[in-house]
């Protein structure tokens, strides 16, 4: 018989001082989200990938310069696996 519960699950206080949550409630700010979980924060990364991108590298404090404006223009060659 399987059991499907979490080996540890964190309590309340170390989800809400946490860096992703700390990060969660930056993006809430700055783009009037309502970001509660990894799940919203996913969807939001792929939805917006600017926007998160940006805020990941002044969230992190990563210094950059031109690359930072072309991070989310990739896109895979033709012939990429990622293309299959």
């Amino acid at each position: 018989m399987q059991d499907n519960r979490p080996l540890w699950v964190p309590s309340e206080d170390a989800i809400a001082n946490s860096p992703i949550h700390a990060f969660m409630e930056r993006c809430n700010a700055d783009f009037g989200l309502s970001l509660s979980g990894f799940e919203d924060l996913h969807a939001w990364s792929v939805a917006e990938r600017e926007n998160f991108w940006s805020t990941v590298w002044d969230f992190c404090g990563v210094q950059g310069g031109a690359w930072r404006t072309g991070a989310c223009q990739w896109r895979p060659h033709a012939g990429s696996p990622l293309l299959s």
